[in-house]
């Protein structure tokens, strides 16, 4: 539970763990910028895009998503950048689709438009 002194709330002071891996994230910050500039907008995407650039993160293995996605977090925690997108956000930035039937659903159980043969079925 956040702990609010005049309506500001107060960070938990971190451990040396958490202190390290706070530098880590100012760190890729500006790299994590650049992926975004570059039209890398999801996670999947930034992480792609970081290791392509031979970027190594806090344990020096290789990216993943879910290592990602806590820089992303602890980035908009320590007001470095925007964190990750939610869905509707993703949703949102989406281009309009264009074009016969888009944006239109039929329902579910509704009925198939059928031929209207007189006679012997084809």
């Amino acid at each position: 539970m956040p702990v609010f002194f005049r309506g500001v709330p107060l960070k938990p002071k971190r451990g040396p763990r958490g202190r390290h891996f706070d530098s880590a994230v100012a760190h890729l910050a500006p790299l994590i910028a650049e992926a975004r500039e570059a039209g890398h907008k999801s996670v999947v995407a930034i992480t792609n895009y970081l290791n392509a650039v031979g970027a190594k993160p806090p344990t020096g293995e290789v990216f993943t998503e879910g290592t990602v996605y806590r820089i992303l977090v602890r980035m908009e925690e320590l007001y470095l950048g925007p964190g990750p997108r939610s869905g509707s956000k993703a949703a949102e930035e989406r281009p309009p689709r264009y074009g016969i039937g888009a944006g239109k659903k039929r329902a579910r159980y509704a009925p198939r438009a059928r031929s209207t043969v007189i006679g012997d079925r084809p």
